[in-house]
């Protein structure tokens, strides 16, 4: 994430020309978990924010909806954020629930003006009147019914939910999973892990960059590529003669170097290897893809030297 003063320049030019900022519509648009980065928005802070420069705070809660927060609600429940200071929230479908599509959700004031502007189906929830109406929005029916949800997968949609309000400890395994991946894969030598522990995102970099991002993708790839293909006996030869690992494409374990649209970035992040942690991954496995990074990077040291 780029500093605050970079990130805010756009509102600073607003304060300082108060006549337009009358006529500007102002938003807040924030990530519950920054894909990018792997890191947690500081929500308190940008509420704080939007209360000083009266602002509209939009969360897009695609990572972090169905993987941080007690019952897996995102950034709101796990820091304990009352929805009256959040003006809308979104996030995709296709992350945590398996599906397609997305949705969003808000004050009923966003969301009327949302049904006005004819932006589709708008899911809202709630018994407090001023705030999350209980009521499905649908505009435009012809927009709706050109682009709505299937319904075999809006079907499967509302199974994960319920399957997320029926088990809450899915969510406490799955953290317990990204601590282990943050303590395994911070170990690494000649490459550094960038990412909160309770993230299910994280990105691993050259500790070191050449300065060449081209280079720094090359180098990468090669890390990549090597461990997709590293054999069970390289790993054996460096004393862990009793481990049952085999090759991770094997093992059904992929390790992929993060794709940006780079002519489009504003700020376009450091190349990297994008780690994600589901619950379908087991402990064993995140030992395994840490031991044969490993074994690459002592392997790499031991040719150079």
């Amino acid at each position: 994430m780029n500093t605050i003063k970079e990130f805010f320049l756009p509102l600073i030019f607003l304060l300082q020309h108060p006549k337009l900022a009358k006529v500007s519509r102002r938003f807040l648009i924030v990530e519950g978990i920054y894909m990018n980065q792997g890191t947690l928005c500081d929500i308190d802070r940008m509420i704080e924010l939007k209360r000083k420069h009266k602002l509209r705070l939009f969360i897009d809660e695609t990572v972090s909806f169905g993987t941080v927060g007690e019952h897996g609600r995102g950034i709101t429940e796990l820091k304990g954020v009352s929805m009256r200071d959040i003006d809308l929230i979104m996030g995709s479908l296709e992350t945590s629930i398996g599906s397609i599509g997305g949705f969003c959700v808000g004050t009923t004031y966003v969301v009327e003006h949302q049904t006005l502007a004819g932006l589709g189906t708008i899911p809202t929830f709630g018994n407090n009147k001023k705030f999350f109406t209980p009521r499905l929005v649908l505009s435009f029916p012809g927009y709706c019914f050109s682009a709505s949800l299937p319904p075999m997968l809006a079907a499967g949609a509302l199974t994960a939910v319920e399957l997320m309000e029926k088990d809450p400890s899915m969510f406490t395994d799955l953290q317990e999973k990204c601590r282990a991946a943050q303590e395994e894969f911070s170990r690494l030598p000649g490459l550094k892990l960038h990412g909160d522990p309770m993230s299910v995102v994280k990105h691993l970099r050259l500790e070191r960059s050449g300065g060449d991002r081209e280079a720094d993708k090359k180098a990468l790839n090669q890390v990549v590529l090597k461990v997709s293909r590293i054999k069970n006996s390289e790993v054996c030869a460096l004393s862990w003669q009793s481990c049952p690992f085999f090759q991770s494409r094997e093992r059904g374990v992929a390790l992929v170097v993060a794709s940006y649209l780079e002519d489009a970035e504003v700020h376009l992040p450091p190349p990297s290897i994008r780690l994600t942690v589901s619950n379908l991954l087991e402990c064993e496995e995140i030992r395994f893809n840490f031991i044969t990074l490993l074994v690459y990077e002592i392997s790499k040291m031991t040719l150079s030297t």
